[in-house]
């Protein structure tokens, strides 16, 4: 085989291969179908994730609550179960108001028992 007709197969190989990745990448199913924990819940897809609430729906976050919308809400740093003051993913506030830290965006209103005026400890 010559250089030219190597060159035209190398050539094919590459369209086929890309052509290939394409497609499937196109028919790449939605998130809450797609058997995957896409947002880390330990719920998978709908109708068992909270996030879902169709079949077709390509995020298994749920904007409208604290603890699956993939936001810190508190601004303690930590976001969603790896915050420590959400206990479920249907859990709809992310602060810790209650562990005696005033941190984030706890404020003496919106958290008295950690931000009290009583209370010394602020990060």
């Amino acid at each position: 085989m010559d250089k030219k007709a190597r060159i035209a197969m190398i050539s094919a190989l590459l369209l086929l291969g890309f052509l290939i990745i394409g497609i499937a990448m196109a028919k790449a199913p939605p998130q809450c179908r797609d058997g995957i924990d896409n947002d880390g819940d330990t719920k998978t897809d709908y109708p068992n994730d909270p996030g879902c609430l169709r079949r077709n729906d390509n995020s298994e976050l749920n904007p409208n609550v604290e603890c699956d919308d993939g936001i810190d809400n508190d601004g303690d740093g930590a976001v969603d179960l790896s915050d420590a003051g959400c206990s479920s993913s249907t859990d709809n506030d992310e602060t810790n108001c209650g562990d005696g830290v005033c941190e984030g965006f706890e404020t003496q209103s919106s958290c008295p028992a950690d931000c009290g005026t009583g209370n010394l400890t602020l990060i």
